[in-house]
């Protein structure tokens, strides 16, 4: 098109002109193709600094915690409240919680079959919809060699309070001082794909005396002799190898591994059975942690009496605090506790072997977290050229084999048309054909149309 305006606003053509043009317009056209990327990418790049100025330039926020380590106690919580940031409760401290609300959900799937009214509602986004889980009113002093175990009901918030001193709830009023290291033991544990011996490690150095210790306190021993290559068998994503236990036990084996002077316990015995809860309590607990302090959250109640002192939580709040004695001779509510939990957990001991049969299935699988062709192992990766059979497939795949040739064609036909084009121009500079302005134009036009 410029061609054919510069034909018609002057008198004649020039061969200079044209193929310095020519090849001006080349060196253009590759910057003009990419022009709208680069319009995009201006437009993504000026949003994204936009975002992390924002995030830069926001407000610190505020550590709940004071650190004070020549303080004598562990920690002093003095007059504190803490809440969750989100509406509903969080995740309960008893796995109890979830097998109830299975239950509620057979049950009300049944009668919203004989009610469609109700079931329209659904009571679990009703009960979302509440204010956040919040605990209030803490007053609490730990030293830092002893053994205090807080018990409750479900919901009551036991992992609330492990939470909040970990600083994982946002404190609202009062003041927290700690006083030495902490490490956190959640209920739920978390695993890396990676291998065992890593899992308990975590980026700690490698201390071969503790660390057996470790391995031994925590019954991770008979574990590691059943794996097909002891501590360095790999473990799944989330830990999808292992049972529920040996997850259990790893989250422990880390925390006692880090060798804090503060462990915070969230309900560890919860998940394995009970002569291993028994073997971790003795020689972990009561053991390699014995001059540390240990705040244990838990159901079971065989170990409270050899707790240096008990929190029962209720409603978010502390009931009653003292020792097992204290509480057991003059807080008959918590003796009612005692005896509804030890009523709860009697039908729970068929679920507890049925969990160790599996954990055992696990365990014996000479399959699972096996080395060379594991589930580490690297990405296959074709080298040299491609077979001529994948060509193959490729063109059957788009429906007929005359859709490679068509293609190939008019590649061709789309070359030598751009090639002829400028030809074409050649020969109009010239005047090789003598022909007319407008066969020129016209012709020239077609060239460029089919390119």
């Amino acid at each position: 098109m410029a061609f054919v305006c510069y034909s018609l606003t002057h008198k004649g053509l020039n061969a200079a002109n044209i193929f310095s043009s020519l090849a001006l317009f080349n060196a253009l056209r590759l910057p003009l193709n990419f022009l709208p990327v680069v319009l995009a990418q201006s437009i993504d790049a000026y949003v994204s600094i936009g975002r992390i100025e924002e995030y830069l330039l926001a407000s610190d926020e505020e550590e709940a915690r004071d650190i004070d380590k020549s303080q004598e106690a562990a920690f002093v919580v003095d007059k504190a409240s803490f809440t969750w940031e989100t509406s509903g409760k969080p995740q309960m401290e008893d796995t109890m919680k979830k097998k109830e609300k299975k239950g509620r959900k057979s049950m009300d799937a049944r009668k919203s079959m004989s009610d469609p009214e109700k079931s329209l509602a659904d009571p679990e986004k009703e009960e979302e919809k509440g204010p956040p889980f919040h605990i209030d009113d803490i007053n609490l002093a730990i030293s830092r060699k002893e053994l205090l175990a807080v018990v409750g009901t479900v919901g009551s918030g036991k992992s609330s309070l492990l939470a909040a001193l970990a600083g994982d709830m946002r404190k609202t009023a009062g003041k927290v001082t700690q006083g030495a290291s902490m490490a956190y033991c959640p209920q739920y544990a978390w695993i890396q794909n990676a291998t065992l011996k890593e899992n308990i490690l975590f980026g700690r150095e490698y201390n071969e005396e503790w660390y057996e210790k470790v391995i031994d306190a925590c019954a991770l021993r008979p574990d590691l002799d059943m794996l097909p290559n002891g501590d360095q068998t790999e473990i799944g994503e989330r830990g999808i190898t292992v049972s529920g236990g040996q997850k259990q036990r790893l989250n422990i084996a880390r925390a006692i591994y880090f060798n804090t002077d503060i462990v915070l316990l969230d309900d560890p015995l919860s998940a394995v059975d009970a002569h291993v809860g028994r073997h971790i309590f003795n020689e972990a607990i009561c053991g390699l942690l014995k001059d540390k302090c240990r705040v244990l959250a838990t159901h079971q109640l065989h170990v409270l009496n050899r707790c240096d002192r008990i929190i029962w939580m209720n409603n978010g709040r502390i009931e009653a605090l003292g020792t097992y004695d204290e509480l057991m001779k003059n807080n008959p509510d918590f003796v009612q506790l005692l005896s509804q939990t030890a009523n709860e957990e009697t039908p729970e001991k068929k679920e507890v072997v049925e969990g160790a049969e599996e954990e055992e299935v696990i365990k014996k699988d000479p399959a699972a977290g096996k080395k060379g062709p594991g589930l580490m192992q690297a990405e296959e990766r074709a080298v040299k050229s491609v077979g001529w059979n994948v060509y193959v497939a490729y063109i059957r795949a788009s429906g007929t084999v005359l859709v490679a040739p068509f293609i190939v064609f008019m590649l061709c036909l789309s070359q030598a048309t751009n090639i002829m084009s400028t030809i074409w121009l050649s020969w109009w500079t010239s005047e090789k054909y003598h022909l007319s302005r407008g066969t020129y134009v016209s012709q020239l036009g077609n060239l460029w149309k089919s390119t």
